[in-house]
């Protein structure tokens, strides 16, 4: 059994998630004033290499927050996948899409106060895109700061991951994109989105680790393309990847998202008092 057909077996029994867009509007309106949190899956559509569909960040980080809607059901509703994201270092490899910043964060704009104005005033970015992680925290403080709401706050899924997991299933010492810890994810959670058939390690290009390495060392960010590190758009070494080390890692971080979840409902002050924001940081691809 797949992840995805367990979050569903759990769903058609006791504990439904709450997706925004699969309810009516009187729907909405019977259960938006017990909802603690709105949860906003953030992915992008680029290359994963060989390995994964186009689609894989944005389908891992709703599948996610899916997950965790079941399993704190009904505190949690999950509202549309962003699908788009911050890329210009994939378009090198052909079907990538990439949004300028200031554009996602006018279409964030515009979720939030549609919401807002419904009545909702908790809010995670849960993020599955490395590239994604400036402008999900310039997000978070500027719509945090612009409404009145009661918490606004962006997560990178790995950083929901604790070390241990990671430690257990990294089998080489390049990860972070089409590898064996996010195939593993994606067979959990979508196994459609994989390419068993094409699975394949990284294909470095050892020249450019060089830079990328000096770089990540001192905490430099800088525009780069994966291209220069990466022939055919993978880390890691996909052919490793499990479905035990996707469900031991996406267990593990709805736990921590729980617990994020439920901190932030009881530390979050009344609607009329100083509003709160956070975001997260991890130095990924």
């Amino acid at each position: 059994m797949t992840g995805s057909d367990e979050i569903r077996q759990s769903a058609d029994e006791d504990r439904p998630p709450l997706i925004l867009s699969e309810l009516s509007w009187p729907e909405v309106a019977e259960i938006k004033d017990g909802v603690e949190m709105v949860l906003i899956p953030f992915g992008s559509t680029e290359q994963h290499g060989p390995n994964l569909a186009l689609s894989a960040d944005a389908a891992i980080a709703e599948s996610l927050c899916r997950m965790a809607s079941v399993a704190m059901s009904p505190r949690l509703l999950v509202a549309p996948a962003v699908p788009w994201g911050v890329s210009p270092h994939h378009m090198n490899f052909p079907g990538t899409i990439t949004l300028a910043a200031d554009t996602l964060l006018r279409l964030f704009d515009d979720m939030v106060s549609s919401l807002t104005e419904h009545g909702f005033k908790r809010y995670l970015i849960v993020n599955a895109h490395g590239g994604n992680r400036e402008i999900s925290g310039v997000i978070a403080q500027e719509l945090g700061n612009r409404y009145e709401i009661e918490f606004f706050g962006t997560v990178f899924v790995w950083d929901l991951v604790p070390e241990e997991v990671n430690t257990k299933f990294q089998k080489t010492s390049r990860v972070g994109h089409a590898c064996e810890l996010e195939v593993s994810d994606a067979l959990f959670l979508r196994p459609e989105i994989v390419k068993r058939d094409a699975l394949d390690a990284a294909d470095f290009r050892e020249d450019g680790w060089d830079l990328r390495d000096t770089l990540k060392r001192y905490g430099v960010r800088a525009a780069h393309s994966m291209s220069d590190i990466t022939n055919n758009g993978a880390l890691g070494d996909a052919t490793l990847a499990t479905v035990e080390a996707g469900r031991a890692r996406m267990e593990a971080a709805v736990e921590s998202l729980s617990d994020v979840v439920a901190t932030v409902t009881r530390s979050t002050p009344p609607s009329n008092a100083p509003r709160a924001q956070v975001a997260s940081e991890h130095t990924d691809n």
